[in-house]
């Protein structure tokens, strides 16, 4: 991780290894604009509170005031973090209001309020130029965002095909295996799809998870079964197209049903099954007896492995 100082040291830049950027402007005593761009996997450490910290030494309580525009997403355990950093921290602030531009960030913040039971403390914005009103009355000063108040950042690339094994296997099932993760697609009979992930899908496959599934949708409802006991969870850029799919192929699913106990998982899986609207059709369990009966009413004779 590097930090720079600027402007006296009124502005703090932290980069970290994996490209996440945290800039935290004073524009006042008891006044701080922060703004994150992205995908924040933990990199940074506890080095941006420390940063808020400071300025909560000097001056409390303390109003601060987030950008979110550019931030591709967070690691869960960095979700985690800022969520008991707010609960730790809310009698020292004064209000805090977060400019979230993406439909499932503003959802994961969302979320993060409920869970630090912080009430009516945090203030999320989807319109920058609520944002920016609530910015100027808090300094005492018009105060006008640049489309983007950091250099672009260019996405996370994803892994070429090339870089992305896909086999057929001795039963006929398909895998596909990158360095951090693998997919097995098992049509287990017509309609009926078992899906078992094990690792940490980065998103370094694209749309190629997402084309096996379409493939064995058919001309039937698909009945989709999600094996994910030896996935820990999924990143922003795996996550949000399947959100997208979801919500384009939901007439075309019978039911989806998720093995997981990760907690990190389910709160994704949760966010994904809000935002594409397909609450009726999602089952999330961690009871690996229920999953494989489920399974077994759709293919009679299954036993998980």
């Amino acid at each position: 991780m590097r930090r720079t100082e600027f402007q006296e040291g009124n502005v703090v830049e932290l980069r970290g290894d994996d490209g996440t950027r945290f800039v935290v402007t004073r524009l006042k005593p008891g006044l701080l604009l922060v703004v994150i761009a992205g995908d924040d996997r933990g990199a940074l450490g506890p080095a941006p509170f420390v940063e808020i910290e400071r300025e909560m030494a000097r001056s409390q309580p303390l109003e601060l005031f987030m950008d979110l525009r550019d931030a591709a997403g967070a690691a869960p355990e960095v979700r985690e973090a800022w969520t008991a950093w707010f609960q730790r921290q809310q009698v020292r602030l004064e209000r805090v209001s977060i400019l979230a531009s993406s439909r499932f960030i503003n959802l994961a913040v969302e979320i993060a309020k409920l869970f630090s039971r912080t009430g009516n403390l945090i203030q999320i914005y989807s319109d920058q130029r609520l944002f920016e009103q609530a910015l100027t009355v808090a300094r005492g000063a018009v105060v006008t965002l640049a489309p983007s108040l950091l250099p672009a950042m260019p996405p996370v690339p994803a892994l070429a095909r090339r870089d992305i094994e896909r086999e057929v296997l001795t039963d006929r099932s398909v895998r596909l295996r990158s360095a951090n993760c693998s997919w097995i697609f098992e049509r287990l009979r017509p309609g009926v799809l078992l899906v078992t992930v094990n690792g940490h899908d980065h998103g370094e496959f694209g749309t190629a998870t997402l084309d096996e599934v379409s493939t064995a949708m058919g001309l039937r409802p698909l009945a989709l079964f999600v094996d994910a006991r030896l996935s820990p969870s999924a990143s922003t850029a795996a996550s949000e197209p399947w959100t997208a799919w979801f919500t384009a192929n939901r007439a075309g699913l019978k039911r989806v049903t998720v093995l997981t106990a990760a907690r990190a998982l389910r709160l994704t899986l949760a966010i994904s099954s809000h935002l594409s609207r397909i609450d009726d059709l999602m089952r999330i369990t961690d009871d690996a007896h229920e999953f494989e009966a489920a399974v077994a009413a759709e293919a009679p004779g299954f036993a998980l492995s």
